[in-house]
């Protein structure tokens, strides 16, 4: 009995997993189609929304891929302000101007942000990247 509960086990769990990816998939599209991820306000619920799904299956699918959604959405928006950090940079825009740029709420969310990711401040990051640019041409 505990031979055929362990089989029952292993064949979910390979199904989930293959839902995780596909459901992932489809939030990751949709995030950048829609660029969901420069609205601040942006819920789970509405995420799933406009993605074809529901708020309850969104969870579980990021439950399930060890994320949460804070940190998922934060992930495009880091993404978004590496692409544009050069640009953010001739631009002498201020933190709180950037920060609006990216989705974040304010500059110590997107600063507090950058840091956890890359252990430095947002306007450093910025400012390397700018600098990294310029160096290699």
């Amino acid at each position: 009995m505990l031979r055929w509960m362990k089989l029952i086990r292993k064949k979910h769990s390979r199904r989930i997993a293959v839902d995780t990816e596909r459901v992932m998939a489809l939030l990751d599209r949709t995030m950048v189609k829609e660029s969901l991820f420069l609205d601040n306000g942006l819920t789970m619920r509405e995420l799933a929304r406009r993605a074809g799904t529901n708020r309850t299956y969104v969870s579980q699918v990021m439950k399930v891929a060890g994320v949460s959604f804070y940190d998922y959405v934060n992930g495009f928006k880091l993404r978004y302000l590496a692409e544009h950090a050069v640009e953010f940079y001739e631009l002498k825009i201020t933190a709180e101007e950037i920060a609006e740029k990216c989705g974040f709420s304010n500059a110590r969310s997107m600063n507090k942000c950058v840091k956890k990711e890359y252990g430095v401040s947002s306007m450093r990051f910025i400012k390397e990247k700018f600098l990294n640019m310029n160096n290699s041409e």
